[in-house]
């Protein structure tokens, strides 16, 4: 009977010494904590700075009326952290033209901005010229914006609600 307690107990602290990670059955050089090279274990050895996926760009514009302005967006999708990204947006109109730099929101690759439509301006469509540089390289899009006549009846006249629409319509966007 004290044999199979002293047996019991030398077997309980045994578990507990290799449980614990006193005693260790594995040799110092094959650990698997080092584990061997090309195991699941070991991490691949890519650049960090390289994305999986391709850099995409997009331009996105708001319809608008004479006196109101046409709401810009560009954006950078796949970027790469720590990259350069600006953005500007152009504008021709029948009496005159517009240049916009537009500002980056946070940090992300995403840029906005308005341009102002001249009251004189005629109804219709208005090509809007964006050109994003991402990386020292400037590519060029260019979105349609609809300028239509003002609502007279219920024309808000809130600086907020300046434009025909609040929200980003998807207007085609194509590379030049």
């Amino acid at each position: 009977m004290k044999q199979r307690l002293a047996a019991a107990t030398l077997a309980l602290l045994m578990v507990g010494a290799f449980g614990a990670g006193v005693v260790s059955a594995y040799a110092p050089t094959d650990h698997p904590s080092d584990p061997p090279s090309g195991t699941p274990w070991e991490k691949p050895t890519t650049n960090p700075s390289t994305s999986h996926r391709a850099v995409s760009y997009s331009a996105r514009c708001t319809p608008a009326h004479p006196g109101g302005s046409i709401k810009v967006k560009a954006t950078v999708r796949h970027a790469t952290r720590g990259k350069t990204f600006t953005a500007s947006a152009a504008a021709t109109f029948t009496s005159s033209s517009a240049n916009v730099d537009l500002r980056r929101t946070g940090k992300s690759f995403v840029a906005v901005g308005k341009i102002a439509v001249p009251a004189d301006q005629a109804t219709g469509p208005v090509t809007v010229t964006v050109t994003i540089t991402y990386d020292g390289t400037p590519t060029v899009l260019t979105c349609t914006s609809q300028i239509s006549p003002a609502d007279t009846d219920t024309a808000d006249t809130s600086p907020a609600h300046d434009d025909a629409s609040s929200h980003f319509s998807l207007h085609a966007c194509r590379p030049e």
